[in-house]
C-alpha cells in the first residue's frame, strides 16, 4: 500500500509539472530598442515583406499586431497617410530535446503513533497501533521533452524618411522569444504580441520577462 501511494503521489506531481510547464502560461523574453517619442495619436500602416503579401498566416498575425498597436493609442491607416510603417517577421525552430529531473514523493517516516487496546473477558489484552506518516521527496526520475523556440521581430520605420540608400529609417526594433512544448507558433502568437506591447514602446534597451496566463 505504501509503495502504491508513493507511486500515485509521484504521478500526480508529474502531471502538475506538465500542466505548469506546457499549458498554464506563456513566458516570453522581450527586448526593445527605439527612438520613438510619444506615440499616442500617431498613424501607422502594416507593411508585409514581399514574401508575405499572399500569406494568410501573416495577415492573421498582422491583424493582431495592428489591433494591439491601436489599443496602445496609435491609429491605423494606409501607407500614404502613415507616420510609421510596421513590419513583422516570425519563426519557430524544429525543437530540441531537453532532459529534466522530476521528484518522486513518498513516505519518509512516521510523525506519531497512537495505540488503542482493550482487555478481553478472558483477561488477555489486545492492541492496535496507528501510525501517522510523513511525506517528502524520496527520489527522482528523469523525463525528456521536446522544446521549441518561437521568435517574433517587429520593426517600425519612419514612413516619410529614407536614408541615402533609399531605406526607411528604423525607429523601433522589438524582439520576442518564447520557448515551450508546442510545435506550432499560431497558438502562442497572440501572447507574444501582447507581451511585446505591454507598456509600449517601453524603455529602450530593456529586456524583460513576461508571463501571460493562457485564456
Amino acid at each position: 500500500m505504501r509503495k502504491m501511494r508513493a507511486f500515485q503521489i509521484a504521478a500526480i506531481t508529474g502531471a502538475c509539472i506538465v500542466l505548469v510547464g506546457c499549458g498554464s502560461t506563456v513566458r516570453s523574453q522581450v527586448s526593445a530598442f527605439h527612438e520613438l517619442d510619444a506615440v499616442k495619436g500617431s498613424t501607422f500602416a502594416m507593411i508585409p515583406y514581399p514574401e508575405q503579401k499572399a500569406d494568410l498566416e501573416y495577415r492573421t498575425y498582422a491583424k493582431a499586431l495592428a489591433s494591439g498597436l491601436t489599443k496602445a493609442g496609435l491609429l491605423e491607416t494606409n501607407l500614404s497617410n502613415a507616420k510609421y510603417a510596421v513590419l513583422m517577421n516570425y519563426s519557430i525552430d524544429n525543437g530540441k530535446s531537453e532532459i529534466s529531473s522530476v521528484p518522486i514523493i513518498g513516505q519518509t517516516g512516521v510523525a506519531s503513533s497512537t495505540t488503542y487496546g482493550q482487555v478481553n473477558r478472558s483477561g488477555s489484552f489486545s492492541a492496535t497501533t496507528y501510525n501517522t506518516p510523513t511525506y517528502g521527496i524520496v527520489g527522482a526520475t528523469t523525463r525528456s521533452d521536446t522544446v521549441f523556440t518561437r521568435q517574433l521581430t517587429v520593426d517600425i520605420v519612419d514612413a516619410n524618411e529614407k536614408d541615402a540608400d533609399g531605406k526607411y529609417r528604423r525607429l523601433y526594433l522589438g524582439k520576442v522569444q518564447s520557448r515551450g512544448a508546442g510545435g506550432q507558433i499560431a497558438p502562442v502568437m497572440p501572447y507574444m504580441i501582447e507581451a511585446l506591447l505591454q507598456d509600449f514602446p517601453g524603455k529602450s534597451g530593456q529586456t524583460k520577462t513576461v508571463d501571460l496566463t493562457v485564456r
